[in-house]
């Protein structure tokens, strides 16, 4: 086996790793993660959950139009009042199953509408829009993990061969 130099491959890691520190930096600078989040928590553990659940849950469709289907129902519910003689009689929906999926779709393209103007609405009061917000969020946990990166480099600097 061929001995490397004691730091070179870290030294040269550890070179690339601080450059891209600094672009994140500047990144960060542009569009401060606390712009996401609020302030700071003091329990790592929730603010990484918070980053996590940010992430994947928002800005994405599932979850903006999640729950449209409640329209559907109330669509049906509606449609099936008239000529109704309780209020669970439903057999209007039972005599024409095609008009009554017709139905329960026209009101969760409603729900839909619904939540997606909602949705709209409640980011044209923030600043920053969905898509730099998701960005943002995913270039924090980057950066997150390139800091530890460099924490591991600088203080765990050993040979590969050490032990």
């Amino acid at each position: 086996r061929k001995q490397m130099s004691q730091g070179s491959p870290i030294q040269k890691l550890d070179e690339q790793v601080d450059e891209l520190l600094q672009l994140y930096e500047v990144g960060e600078k542009l569009h401060s993660y606390e712009q996401l989040h609020g302030g700071r928590s003091l329990n790592e553990d929730e603010r990484r959950r918070s980053m996590v659940s940010f992430a994947s849950t928002r800005g994405q469709s599932g979850s903006t139009l999640q729950g449209n289907g409640v329209f559907g129902l109330a669509a049906m519910y509606l449609y099936s009042r008239r000529g109704a003689s309780s209020m669970i009689d439903m057999s209007r929906l039972r005599a024409c199953g095609w008009t009554s999926l017709s139905v329960f779709l026209i009101g969760s393209t409603f729900g839909s509408i619904v939540m997606m103007q909602k949705e709209r609405i409640r980011l044209d009061d923030q600043a920053i829009n969905l898509s730099t917000a998701v960005r943002v969020a995913q270039n924090e946990q980057t950066h997150a993990l390139l800091r530890t990166m460099k924490f591991h480099l600088t203080t765990r600097q050993m040979n590969l061969w050490d032990q």
